[in-house]
């Protein structure tokens, strides 16, 4: 969720390059401001603190483009360290992580490329799943967060032991984005009842002949237009625009709506199927409504809107875009 600031600049993006290191190993923190009206921001001062200890990285000034680059950072063993970003010397919400994994903890793994860590259309098209292990140790009370590299992330608590193993559905639950052709990291990991953060050795895998890069504009949410959806916008659902161009009546449209709560943990995933009518081609548009039941109460939390349209004369599958808002509906 993007931080927005009295001084009018944005936190747009926290990335560490690599996600998750060995021991010993450097990680690079890039931070991305924007201006209040979306703009590259430019010129301004921005330090990375370290929550545990207060060390301080910088400050760097952003270039042209609203990009800080910082300093690599190291540890010498297993562990995540947490960098506040600080612009000028205001303090952020937005956390850096700096993970560093044990390679005794079991890393995830893919369904149809277990042999070979690649995934094509064929092995796609018969569904892929992430597998998170049981590792070792496992208690009630940990938090889970699973990554597929930079492109998705969420969170799960454990409630039994026998939540784990966790299978998830890449098809259905990770945006569609997750299967484009390229090269990906996967791992996770969970923060133990001391409140230790431990990391698994990423699994790597290599798509291809997958989906398409997102063509379509993001979907958007006009009760959203302030960035969240509130108790009042949800009570009797929300409509979804969507707009692109060469709408075709018969279109078929899969619009997914997937609902966290502050820890980013899903609540809620659910698709809407839609045939374009010959009104929606004359206005330009189409409306979908999330029904008031599939918006649950959560505070703080927010919402994934995507879709895929499948042309009616046939030509490939489109995706759009991924439209990040605000769920809120706690009074």
């Amino acid at each position: 969720m993007n931080v927005f600031l009295s001084a009018g600049e944005t936190v747009l993006s926290v990335k560490s390059e690599p996600m998750a290191a060995a021991p010993g190993e450097d990680i690079i923190f890039s931070v991305t401001l924007i201006n209040a009206d979306s703009t590259p921001a430019g010129g301004v001062s921005v330090s990375l603190v370290k929550t545990e200890d207060g060390t301080t990285i910088g400050p760097v000034i952003t270039d042209a483009s609203g990009v800080a680059m910082f300093d690599a950072v190291t540890r010498a063993n297993p562990g995540v360290d947490f960098y506040q970003v600080y612009i000028e010397t205001t303090a952020t919400e937005s956390i850096g992580q700096a993970r560093f994994y044990d390679s005794n903890i079991k890393y995830p793994t893919v369904t149809n490329a277990m042999d070979d860590h690649a995934l094509n259309e064929y092995e796609i098209a018969t569904g892929v799943q992430m597998i998170v292990p049981a590792y070792h140790n496992v208690a009630v009370g940990d938090y889970l967060t699973y990554y597929w590299d930079d492109e998705f992330h969420a969170s799960h608590s454990i409630e039994a032991i026998t939540d784990l193993p966790l299978t998830l559905d890449v098809n259905t639950q990770f945006p569609p984005s997750c299967l484009v052709d390229g090269n990906y990291e996967v791992f996770y990991q969970y923060l133990d009842e001391a409140g230790n953060a431990n990391v698994s050795a990423p699994w790597t895998l290599t798509v291809s002949g997958g989906n398409q890069p997102a063509t379509l504009t993001p979907p958007s949410a006009p009760e959203a237009d302030d960035g969240w959806i509130n108790i009042n916008d949800a009570a009797n659902g929300t409509d979804i625009i969507l707009s692109y161009n060469n709408m075709q009546a018969n279109d078929a449209i899969t619009l997914t709506w997937q609902v966290y709560d502050e820890g980013k943990v899903v609540i809620t995933s659910v698709q809407y199927d839609y045939s374009v009518l010959a009104a929606d081609v004359t206005n330009g548009f189409c409306t979908i409504t999330i029904l008031a039941t599939d918006i649950p109460s959560v505070q703080r939390g927010s919402a994934d809107i995507w879709y895929t349209m499948q042309p009616a004369n046939g030509e490939a599958l489109q995706t759009s875009e991924v439209e990040h808002i605000g769920v809120d509906t706690v009074a």
